[in-house]
Parts: structure tokens; sequence; C-alpha cells
């Protein structure tokens, strides 16, 4: 939809876009024309790129956002049925506008009031985890969780793959899955779950009470080569020099794929 910003400002008088409008999809409607925003959508959904349908449900959402902090008397069951069919119809164009929405970093105390609705659909539709499969993605998770500093390891929860059935038959999968759970002294996130797939290394040192030593982690990050992708505590772990990884005393884990997802209360 080459006329996409046009056609806006024609039916709503929203003025297009400049360079420096960066906040421009959220800042630019008006709460009172959401039910006009939805039927655009509908309107012109075969003609809009997956970008413009973007632009377009955060307008929607920005402006039903606005209608539910107002308390007015619109119907809002009635618009959230139509902006739900909306983003459950296109979740593969939306799915991280519904994460984003949904606040999974804070408190739902100090998230939107539209949270409380985004997160029943990202568990409705699976959107819980987050795939680590660019640089971009790994700055990411090191930010949002702080580099790990003042975090613990609350549990870890190992399944191979393998087992033996009722008639002695192993089965050798060798999945070698690894799940770990964090929590830190913040609230903002404050528990991530990390899920290493097909693991390849665990590298840990467990301390007993009588040891005298602190559990909690001061930093750590997230890290990856080619071939793997790594969780360490040491600072200067380099993925690509191999002589780190035969290192006995350095905490890793090394595997070929990783998802992470907040865990919420």
């Amino acid at each position: 939809m080459n006329d996409f910003y046009e056609v806006l400002n024609q039916k709503f008088g929203i003025t297009p876009p400049t360079k420096y409008d960066q906040d421009w999809q959220w800042t630019c409607g008006n709460p009172s024309q959401t039910e006009g925003y939805i039927s655009f959508y509908h309107d012109y959904a075969d003609s809009m790129s997956d970008d413009q349908k973007s632009v377009v449900i955060n307008m929607i959402i920005q402006g039903y956002e606005d209608i539910l902090r107002k308390n007015t008397s619109v119907d809002t069951a009635d618009i959230w049925d139509k902006i739900e069919n909306i983003l459950v119809s296109d979740k593969h164009i939306h799915a991280e506008t519904i994460r984003y929405w949904a606040s999974l970093s804070t408190t739902i105390v100090d998230s939107w009031t539209v949270s409380a609705f985004m997160r029943k659909l990202v568990k409705e539709l699976d959107l819980e985890w987050n795939e680590i499969q660019t640089d971009d993605d790994i700055e990411y998770l090191n930010n949002i969780y702080d580099y790990f500093e003042d975090s613990m390891i609350v549990s870890m929860n190992y399944i191979s793959g393998n087992s033996v059935d009722k008639d002695l038959v192993g089965n050798m999968l060798q999945d070698n899955n690894l799940s770990i759970l964090f929590q830190r002294l913040d609230e903002n996130p404050f528990s991530i779950e990390l899920f290493f797939a097909h693991t390849k290394q665990i590298k840990f040192h467990f301390n007993n009470p009588s040891d005298g030593y602190l559990s909690d982690i001061m930093k750590a990050k997230v890290c990856r080569n080619d071939k793997s992708v790594f969780w360490t505590m040491w600072d200067e772990f380099d993925p690509n020099n191999e002589e780190h990884k035969l290192l006995q005393d350095v905490i890793f884990v090394e595997a070929e794929g990783l998802k992470w997802r907040f865990v919420l209360d």
C-alpha cells in the first residue's frame, strides 16, 4: 500500500510521521477513533504490508489502552473481542506486538492496563519463549537481565530424552535439554528461565552450606559462535576460543540452541 500514510491522513486527519517521530504509531492516534482504525485494518488488510499492519494494530491497542484508563462508557469488551480477533488471525505478524504490550518484564501492577489481556494471549498462543537467533537477541537478553547481576540459580531440570520402556528396550533420543530457572534482587524482571536445546557441555561447581561460599551470581552472560550458544559466569569467556571450552574451572553451559522466557507470577 504505497499511499498508506496519505489514506490515514484522509480518513482520520492523522499527520504523517517525520524522520524524528520514533513513537509515531503510539502517539498519532485518537482513542475515540479506535473502532475506525479496526475497520481500516479489515478494509485494507489485503493491500497493507506486514509493517503497515503493525503500525495500525499498535494505533488500535494504544487507543484501547487510553479508553481503559479513562473508564469511559464505551463497550470495552466488544472492542477487545475485535482486537483479539485481529491479533489471533495475524499472530505470525503480531507476535512481538503481543509480547510488547504484555509487558512481561514488569510486574502486572507496573504494566499497562491492557497487559492483563495480552498476557492471556501470550499463554494461549504459546508466545512465552524468545528464541536466540541473532547477536541482537543475545544483547537484548543480557541487557534485560542486567548480565545476571545479583541473580541466583533456583532450579535446573535436565532431560536426556533417553529411556527404557516396559519391554526393557532402550530408546536413545539424546535430546539433552536443560532448563535453568533464575531469580534476582530486582522485580523488573524478577525471574527468567533459560532452555538449552541439545546441550553439549554442562560445567558447574555446587557449594554446600558448610563451604561458606555465596551462591549469588555477580555477573554472567550469554554468547555464541557459529555452532553453539553459551551461558557463562566468566566475563572473559570467548566462544571462539577452543581452549576456553576445555578449562575445567570455568562455569558454562554449551548447547546447540537457546530460548528463554520471563516467568510470571
